[in-house]
């Protein structure tokens, strides 16, 4: 800035604390030993912050403001981050749901003697629901049990281990819930005191435990993230119990520990050539499956029948998914029960919806810690149920199974009669001694198609002419007698008896038309028109020398009826009513002609009741209007 060469500018803080802007100047350089007039000018100029009340009084109004909205931003920056760690917390826990789960806990319970222990004791399975639509996530709650945290409590040496069992019972038939301010607090601490008397259940954040107490549980409700417990070594143990009990070993466990290898058996029985060709579209009497199949999924079928593993391989995309949707069919009408497992949820979910939708309700998915997929799968199986007696049940699975049958018998046929169809296709054709080759044959008949289908009908090979030669001459006879009208009605189906109207009602009907007919006529000569019913277009016309109208077309029963109850309203309807109605309908100068009557007669009124309240004449006459 000219002028301003050699100086500083700065901040200054004044005695009221407050920072204020100026423009004072320090000589840097000793060699001026007095200001110039530029110099002298801006040291007139100066100008301090406090100066002005105005300004004092506005800048504290916006530090009042700025620490409203600093206190509102540090809020919403809390949130954010907060749901930022739902959210990470919710995908971590949809990738790994097989790993991992989400818990809520209370009863914080601690070992004064070891510190490592510090950890929830009551413990309850729930879950994230995430709106993505209006990005929203809630913690709802499950419809799994509460729990002892067991783990925790074989850890400690101070308590009583001999009433856990005891207290699992109580929880079990009371269900305390981990948020349950009413009766979990008597539960914890009733847990508290059984599991050592040297012990303090501390409900109020600010108390503090005792100095003889070695165990302390506080109130204290958490949510957090935790690896599944497996249930292996539970489920070995009860396998355990079942063996000690029955011992009887069941063979897959058997197969698991034993060392007998398993001879695979070779079906070296050679099928027949309507089993080979019915295996191409995966079909088989025996094998009911669900959807559309091919050869290597019936196979698949066919070799759970004999063996109690198959492994089948193949990269994304193959078919996997849809195979073992398909198998379900089969093994659901043996009346067998099926578990499903994967290494992901989606995997299940994609083999969901390719269930087919009949049988879905017999598909229950424990994807997720909620009863309802199985209260769905009951309600639809009890309303399937509720349709049929278990006898009209077993009949339409007697009857669908002759239908499936006869339907197969009928593809087998069909493909036999394809099979041989194209096997002779390469198979010359012998006539009067001389062989000729399929393509010649075709390209015979096709050159001469008109000249040779004076037969009716189709040829079968090797037979003779199923009629004399007197009745082939009265069939051609026919045709000349019997026209096509005749013959089309001919090859009608006769009417059943009881669909027909009676005599009576038909001879009523035949009146009521004629009178309705005649109506028509007659107001067609009031209009001058011409009104034809055109029956098979169920459209009422009218026609006068310049156009033709639809007055109706397609009419329902209401419209009938609405329109017979505004006729009826009329005490009589003359033909100037008729008139005017069809002119109105026609519109233009037809329609305008009787508006401009009715605004006539209108403004007639109007005049004449100016005349009245002007001159108090009451007249004995009444003007009608006609709308």
């Amino acid at each position: 800035m000219p002028g301003t060469a050699g100086y500083n500018f700065g901040l200054a803080r004044t005695r009221f604390g407050k920072i204020y802007k100026h423009s004072y100047f320090e000589k840097l350089s000793d060699g001026f030993n007095e200001a110039s007039g530029d110099d002298k000018l801006l040291q007139q100029e100066i100008e301090h912050f406090e100066d002005s009340t105005e300004r004092i009084q506005a800048y504290e109004r916006w530090i009042i403001s700025r620490d409203k909205w600093a206190k509102k931003q540090r809020v919403i920056s809390e949130t954010r981050g907060f749901f930022n760690r739902l959210y990470h917390a919710y995908i971590d826990l949809e990738r790994e749901s097989e790993t991992l789960e989400f818990m809520v806990g209370n009863g914080l319970i601690s070992d004064i003697e070891n510190q490592a222990v510090n950890h929830p004791v009551l413990l309850k399975r729930v879950k994230f629901d995430f709106d993505s639509k209006n990005n929203i996530i809630r913690i709802c709650d499950t419809d799994t049990d509460p729990e002892l945290y067991t783990l925790l409590l074989q850890e400690m040496a101070e308590i009583n281990h001999g009433v856990v069992q005891q207290l699992k019972d109580e929880l079990r038939e009371n269900f305390y819930h981990p948020l349950d301010r009413f009766d979990t607090p008597d539960f914890l601490e009733s847990l508290t005191h059984w599991l050592c008397s040297e012990s303090k259940f501390i409900m109020i954040e600010n108390d503090e435990p005792g100095r003889d107490d070695k165990i302390v549980t506080r109130w204290a409700p958490v949510y957090f993230i935790r690896k599944r417990i497996g249930g292996m070594l539970s489920a070995i143990d009860e396998i355990i119990k079942t063996i000690e009990k029955t011992g009887y070993v069941p063979k897959p466990i058997t197969e698991i520990f034993g060392s007998d290898k398993v001879e695979i058996q070779l079906n070296d029985s050679e099928s027949s050539i309507d089993e080979q060709l019915a295996a191409l579209n995966g079909e088989n009497v025996d094998i009911l499956l669900a959807k559309e199949a091919n050869r290597e999924q019936l196979e698949i079928a066919q070799r759970i029948e004999h063996y109690n593993a198959v492994l089948v391989q193949g990269p994304p995309g193959t078919g996997k998914t849809y195979t073992i949707a398909n198998l379900l069919g089969h093994f659901l009408a043996q009346g067998k029960s099926v578990l499903v497992t994967s290494y992901t949820k989606k995997a299940l979910s994609v083999l969901k919806s390719q269930v087919p939708e009949e049988i879905q309700n017999l598909c229950v998915s424990v994807l997720d810690d909620t009863n309802e997929d199985m209260v769905r799968s009951i309600d639809g199986i009890s309303e399937n149920i509720s349709r049929y007696t278990s006898s009209e049940l077993k009949r339409k699975i007697e009857t669908t199974a002759i239908e499936r049958n006869e339907i197969i018998k009928q593809l087998s046929e069909v493909r036999r009669k394809i099979y041989t169809i194209k096997y002779r296709e390469s198979e010359p054709i012998v006539y009067n001694g001389e062989s000729y080759s399929p393509s010649k044959a075709a390209e015979f008949v096709n050159q001469y198609a008109k000249e040779l289908s004076y037969i009716p009908g189709k040829v079968r090979l090797y037979y003779s002419l199923p009629v004399s030669i007197d009745e082939l001459r009265m069939l051609y006879q026919s045709n000349a007698d019997i026209t096509y009208m005749i013959e089309h009605e001919l090859a009608c189906d006769l009417p059943n008896p009881q669909s027909l109207i009676t005599p009576a009602k038909f001879s009523a009907d035949i009146a009521a038309e004629a009178e309705c007919l005649a109506t028509l006529d007659s107001i067609g000569e009031a209009l001058p028109a011409q009104i034809k019913c055109d029956y098979n277009n169920c459209i009422i016309t009218a026609e006068d020398n310049y156009k033709k109208y639809v007055l109706a077309q397609n009419p329902s029963k209401q419209a009938l009826d609405e329109i017979e109850e505004y006729i009826d309203s009329f005490s009589s309807i003359d033909d100037w009513m008729i008139q005017a109605a069809v002119d109105g309908y026609k519109g233009g100068g037809y329609r305008q002609k009787w508006e401009m009557l009715i605004s006539a007669i209108e403004d007639m009124k109007n005049s004449k009741l100016r005349i009245q309240k002007n001159y108090g004449i009451i007249s004995k006459t009444s003007l009608c209007v006609c709308s």
